[in-house]
């Protein structure tokens, strides 16, 4: 969307009887910007309707419960509790916004609201795959109610991914044992994989959760694997490399000698024999 206009999809019957024993049912969903005092929504003015909005700001700024509402982060108005967010006067409020209710939807919404209503999510899975939908409904790409189900489960796990925080040595650990046997042949497309992510939004989690992206923290794995392979092992420089995943000789030497200050040569003469055990990964 080059030229911004807002737009919205608002998809009719979700509120009929019966309607409840669908696990999730998305009532709309859309993009818009807004300025001036006129747009202000809380509990009453949504009629108290049994569902939960999901809003991540893009541009701009609005209020949520008092709070700066600023790009990266998401709030949660949920009919189950108490809620208000409006704009400020004269400030632009860029966002991407959906409406949805069910069982599922209510579990999860129970599952990560925070006691202030808002969170930080600069490198969110879950707005990205937002942002990807409303492309793709502007672009004119039919949606069914199949299409519909897919996505509103997809981003609910997404949020619940996020708010699931294993400590950054947890994940870095679980790359480890997920590279070990895999030295030569890793890709981020199978890790994102591993870790139950498309590529795209998993090296958004990734880098939130530990603070380097998947490339980098496969590189360093795999240069500490080698460093352990040549002070421990009489394999050839070359050899060591490939088995680690450097496919060529010279650009191994590179990247060895940019993480050790020291060649793969220099470094086995140094190291033979005497590796740190922090650095041990898996030789065999």
């Amino acid at each position: 969307m080059s030229a911004f206009r807002s737009f919205g999809v608002h998809f009719g019957g979700g509120l009929l009887p019966g309607d409840s024993a669908v696990p999730v049912t998305i009532i709309s969903l859309g993009r818009e910007r807004q300025s001036g005092a006129d747009y202000h929504w809380n509990n009453e003015r949504h009629g108290r309707v049994a569902a939960h909005v999901f809003q991540y700001t893009r541009r701009g700024r609005g209020g949520f419960g008092g709070a700066p509402i600023t790009p990266g982060r998401w709030f949660l108005a949920s009919h189950s509790r108490p809620y208000d967010y409006r704009t400020e006067p004269g400030v632009n409020w860029e966002f991407d916004f959906v409406m949805l209710f069910g069982p599922f939807a209510d579990a999860v919404a129970q599952a990560i609201q925070t006691e202030a209503g808002w969170w930080e999510a600069s490198a969110s899975g879950a707005a990205v795959r937002l942002a990807d939908f409303l492309e793709a409904l502007d672009q004119g790409e039919a949606v069914d109610r199949w299409t519909l189900s897919a996505f509103g489960y997809a981003f609910l796990t997404d949020l619940l991914r996020e708010h699931d925080k294993p400590a950054p040595a947890d994940v870095l650990r679980q790359a480890e044992r997920w590279l070990s046997g895999r030295w030569d042949t890793a890709t981020l497309t199978a890790m994102a994989a591993h870790f139950g992510y498309q590529e795209k939004y998993f090296i958004n989690w990734f880098r939130q959760k530990t603070g380097t992206t998947p490339y980098a923290c496969l590189t360093e794995l795999r240069l500490k694997r080698a460093a352990s392979l040549l002070a421990v092992t009489n394999r050839t420089v070359g050899a060591v490399g490939r088995e680690v995943g450097f496919a060529q000789d010279t650009y191994f030497t590179k990247v060895f000698f940019r993480r050790f200050g020291l060649t793969p040569s220099a470094y086995r003469a140094t190291h033979k024999g005497s590796m740190p055990a922090d650095e041990l990964l898996f030789v065999t």
